[in-house]
């Protein structure tokens, strides 16, 4: 029975052997291209100090 099961073990182990060599001689090697530059954008961040708000101005809204 031990010899049985070592001789499934021995073809397991030379099918995952042949299936690792030809997954990788079959997939094709990814080009490293570089990646896109980003677009200029219309969007703008404004951080606001509220104390540096003009005391004339009621709030930043006004400003």
């Amino acid at each position: 029975m031990a010899s049985i099961t070592t001789r499934l073990l021995h073809h397991l182990a030379l099918f995952l052997f042949l299936t690792q060599l030809t997954h990788s001689a079959l997939v094709p090697k990814t080009n490293n291209q570089p990646a896109l530059k980003p677009q200029a954008s219309n969007t703008y961040i404004v951080h606001a100090n509220h104390l540096a708000k003009p005391p004339h101005f009621a709030s930043l809204e006004h400003w």
